[in-house]
């Protein structure tokens, strides 16, 4: 059973520029009510993968299957953003499929973001941000978050597969990030990531450590989605022939693990201060390489976010990115309103039944929410008094879900 939602805490980390609470969507309750009563609502979130190309080679990433030379062209990027805006987005948000600072104008899609009063925000490996990219991104993006996932070069050939030099040339960069939004008084939110496995936990404290240092607003830690894989990383002892973790040593691993992590993400929050915020999923993290019950029976959160993948079509979200089955359309030739509204898509999103989904999923919260007041069925661990209370609370990167 799912805990009980402490509407002050939320409020608490949210002062804090907690950018993860469950109740964002609170702050569009609009298009939450508009959505239960009529079941269509377009997206508030468009997230774009404006390449499939990327610089680096981690071994554990969820794209690595359909990374290639696929491109969005600067005009439809254009064209979409333009459209989305008109019908009521309020954010888009640049990540991968690939890394989108390997797409040739990516500093003039920023700016164009910014030119149609949307919100834009920026995940990135953060190798290869040049100037031009740093002056368009902390001009006119909400939040940009470096994934760094290592605390030395050792570790960073681990998590992305280079080493020395592209590691020095990441942490430079997350540091010119922090010189320019100092130097032009940018509001912006400046974060960094680190994937949380067996192979990396003993450097999380000295690279949430050194980020502080640097100065950045946040470390966000969180598990690697593929766990198993991970607990078995550069150990062939715990692979059978076919390279795939052995279930029992898996589950020893992560038995082993559990009270280690728990440890030193704690010493990660030692950290926080006024001006810095690490933070990690607790329940997703402590259940990593566990199945968790689902209490709703149906995703709906797409309903409200999107995926435009760089060959121009839409996905329900970036786990099912490239996976035809749940491909939602093509807006290639096609405006994005009419793919949005087509019995196609509705096809597509009735076969979502977690068959391909991360188990425990990020936007877990939203969907249980989604489905609790779909089918007016709130648990008392749900009280209707915590719902307007966050109605009323202005969630930090409130339409980034």
């Amino acid at each position: 059973m799912a805990q009980h939602i402490d509407l002050a805490e939320e409020i608490h980390w949210a002062s804090r520029r907690d950018v993860q609470s469950r109740f964002k969507l609170f702050n569009n309750l609009d298009r939450v009510l508009h959505w239960v009563e009529t079941g269509q609502s377009f997206p508030i979130l468009v997230n774009m993968t404006l390449t499939n190309r990327c610089n680096h080679r981690c071994p554990l990433c969820t794209s690595r299957e359909y990374l290639d030379d696929r491109t969005m062209p600067t005009d439809d990027a254009k064209r979409i953003i333009a459209e989305v805006a008109r019908l009521g987005a309020k954010a888009i948000g640049l990540g991968g499929g690939g890394d989108p600072t390997c797409h040739p104008d990516l500093a003039e899609i920023i700016s164009f973001i910014g030119s149609q009063g949307l919100e834009v925000a920026l995940n990135t490996n953060g190798q290869l941000l040049d100037a031009a990219i740093i002056q368009a991104a902390i001009r006119h993006c909400t939040w940009i978050r470096v994934s760094l996932d290592a605390d030395s070069s050792e570790t960073f050939k681990k998590t992305h597969g280079l080493g020395e030099e592209a590691f020095a040339q990441v942490v430079h960069n997350i540091g010119a990030l922090v010189e320019e939004k100092r130097r032009t008084g940018s509001e912006v939110t400046l974060g960094t990531t680190y994937l949380v496995g067996p192979h990396t936990l003993a450097g999380a404290f000295h690279a949430t450590s050194k980020v502080r240092d640097l100065g950045v607003d946040y470390m966000r830690l969180r598990p690697f989605f593929e766990w198993d894989q991970a607990a078995a990383h550069g150990d062939e002892e715990d692979r059978d022939a076919s390279g795939r973790v052995r279930p029992s040593r898996a589950y020893a691993a992560r038995v082993a693990f559990q009270d280690e992590m728990v440890l030193q993400l704690a010493r990660c929050e030692s950290l926080n201060n006024d001006v810095f915020l690490a933070s990690f999923p607790k329940e997703r993290t402590l259940a990593a390489g566990q199945h968790q019950s689902r209490l709703h029976k149906a995703c709906y959160v797409h309903h409200f976010e999107t995926v435009v993948s760089a060959d121009l079509k839409l996905y329900p979200c970036c786990m099912l990115e490239d996976n035809a089955k749940y491909s939602l359309g093509s807006v290639a030739g096609k405006s994005f309103e009419e793919v949005w509204t087509s019995q196609g898509r509705r096809d597509a999103y009735g076969r979502v039944d977690f068959s391909d989904c991360p188990n425990p999923c990020m936007l877990e919260k939203h969907n249980e929410l989604l489905w609790e007041l779909k089918h007016d069925e709130l648990r008392p661990e749900t009280r209707v008094s915590d719902l307007l209370a966050a109605s009323r609370t202005k969630y930090p990167h409130a339409n980034f879900l």
